[in-house]
C-alpha cells in the first residue's frame, strides 16, 4: 500500500513518475529479500501492464509479463502449486497428501556441484526433523533415473523422491526453476512459507517452526 501511495503522489509531475515508477520496479524485482517479489508482481500488474507506463516497448512489456507469470504462482502466502510426480518406482506421489507439520520443497540434480553440497546437509536436518513432524518432496530434475537411483540409493535419501520423465508437470514454470537446488517450504496446509533459502536459513527455519 505504501508503495502505491508514493507512486500515486508522484504522478502529480509526469517524469517524476516515470522515474519513481521505475526505480521501486527494479528495486522490488532485483531484491534479495524473499517475498519482495510479490511487491514487484503488484507494481507490474497495477502500472506496467495496463499501459500507464507509456515510455516502454512491447519487447520490455512481454518480458515484464514472463516475469510476472513466472513468479505470480509461487509468492509467499500463495497455496503451492500442485504437484503429482511418479517416484523411482513408478508410483506417482502426490505433494498435496503428504501429512506432515513442515514439507520441504527440494528442486535438485545429483549432478549439480551446488547441490552435492547442500543435499548432504539437508538429509542431515531430515534426520533430526523427520520424527518432528518434517517431510522433504525431492524431485530430481534431470532425466538419468539410473543415475539418481544410484545417488539416492548412495546417500540414503530416504524422503520422497520423485521426477518428471516427460515433463509434463511443468514444475520448472509453476516454481520458477532455472538453476538448482532450490527450496521451498510449506506448511501443514501447503501454503508457501518460504522460498529460495539456503540451508542454513532451512535449519533455522525448522528450529523456530519444529521446535
Amino acid at each position: 500500500p505504501e508503495v502505491f501511495r508514493i507512486i500515486e503522489i508522484s504522478k502529480a509531475n509526469k517524469e517524476v513518475f516515470q522515474y519513481v515508477l521505475q526505480f521501486l520496479g527494479n528495486k522490488f524485482a532485483t531484491s534479495n529479500v524473499m517475498g519482495f517479489d510479490a511487491i514487484f508482481v503488484a507494481i507490474a500488474e497495477k502500472y506496467y501492464l495496463t499501459g500507464q507506463a507509456w515510455w516502454v516497448d512491447k519487447k520490455t512489456l512481454d518480458n515484464i509479463q514472463k516475469k510476472v507469470n513466472d513468479l505470480k504462482p509461487n509468492l509467499i502466502g500463495k497455496q503451492c502449486p500442485s504437484l503429482e510426480l511418479p517416484d523411482m518406482m513408478g508410483v506417482i506421489r502426490k505433494l498435496s497428501e503428504i501429512k506432515a507439520k513442515i514439507t520441504v520443497l527440494y528442486f535438485y540434480d545429483s549432478n549439480c556441484s551446488h547441490c552435492k553440497k547442500v543435499t548432504p546437509e539437508i538429509k542431515k536436518l531430515y534426520d533430526v526433523f523427520k520424527p518432528k513432524g518434517l517431510e522433504i518432496y525431492a524431485v530430481y530434475t534431470q532425466g538419468n533415473q539410473p543415475e539418481i537411483v544410484e545417488y539416492i540409493n548412495k546417500n540414503s535419501l530416504n524422503w520422497i523422491n520423485v521426477w518428471d520423465p516427460a515433463q509434463n508437470s511443468k514444475f520448472r514454470d509453476l516454481f520458477d526453476i532455472y538453476s538448482t537446488p532450490v527450496i521451498y517450504v510449506l506448511d501443514k496446509n501447503k501454503k508457501i512459507i518460504a522460498k529460495r533459502i539456503s540451508e542454513e536459513s532451512l535449519k533455522q527455519m525448522l528450529e523456530l517452526e519444529l521446535k
